[in-house]
């Protein structure tokens, strides 16, 4: 660190969501294909109204923020996470996860009304992937919820892609990290430059 450089608590602070996934693999999977004049599109089934049986059950925690503050905090880096979760056994094993593999569980934001993020993930008999998906309490964070204070005491911030719900939040948290943080990266869907607006894009660009 050189001698101008301000020391802070954190190398990298992710903010995002938070979710628990399970993963289904069931040999019973078919996949029925459509036809139409433009285009073809396929589709995982299953016998309708009948008991299924499945040959592997994952528990796993996953999300864009969780997954980048533990991979980095494999790495040794101080790793701060700030994603919405809820107060039920899910957030209590996301947060148990984020703990053992230690990142800084203190900015994760809870909101007893809503599930934490759930994803049910089918796997076919060729290996794709269909995805159900519950956003819950991932969706609700907003701008004030925010623990701006610890969240810019950080190198890095990275900020992972929260939703349509909660995209209100991007322009004002990129103002302030332009301000207070180091440097900030973003990792969202390709549409979301589009929904947020130029300026907000350059903020997060410079």
């Amino acid at each position: 660190m050189s001698s101008g450089e301000v020391k802070r608590k954190y190398q990298v602070v992710a903010v995002g969501a938070a979710t628990q996934d399970v993963f289904v693999r069931s040999e019973q999977s078919k996949v029925i294909e459509i036809r139409e004049q433009c285009k073809n599109s396929s589709y995982l089934a299953f016998p309708y109204g009948s008991k299924v049986d499945v040959q592997e059950v994952l528990f796993m925690t996953g999300g864009g923020a969780t997954n980048v503050a533990v991979a980095l905090a494999k790495q040794s880096f101080s790793v701060g996470c700030v994603s919405c979760i809820g107060t039920d056994e899910a957030a209590g094993t996301i947060e148990k996860r984020l703990e053992r593999d230690g990142v800084d569980t203190s900015m994760l934001i809870k909101n007893p009304d809503l599930g934490t993020a759930y994803s049910v993930i089918l796997t076919s008999f060729e290996g794709d992937r269909t995805v159900l998906v519950y956003r819950g309490a991932s969706e609700s964070m907003t701008f004030d919820k925010l623990p701006l204070d610890k969240m810019m005491d950080s190198k890095w911030l990275f900020v992972g892609n929260l939703g349509k719900a909660s995209e209100a939040i991007y322009p004002p948290l990129f103002e302030e990290a332009k301000k207070r943080c180091s440097n900030c990266i973003q990792s969202w869907c390709s549409d979301v430059k589009e929904r947020i607006g130029s300026k907000c894009w350059y903020l997060i660009k410079r």
